[in-house]
């Protein structure tokens, strides 16, 4: 079987096992992600403040 990874899914009575292909060019990598599910609000990441950095006397 091509490949280190793969895909195992349940057919009925019988478990499947497929290669799970690298995608190998940017358009095939921008394909696989439109393929994923969209994020969920929980994965969001949280509003951060913006904090001025404070002045340090380095000498």
């Amino acid at each position: 079987m091509p490949g280190e990874r793969v895909l195992i899914r349940r057919d009925g009575e019988k478990l499947v096992l497929e290669p799970v292909k690298t995608p190998s060019t940017l358009k095939e990598l921008l394909m696989a992600w439109r393929e994923e599910p969209q994020l969920s609000p929980e994965d969001d990441f949280p509003d951060i403040q913006d904090v001025a950095a404070t002045p340090e006397d380095i000498l």
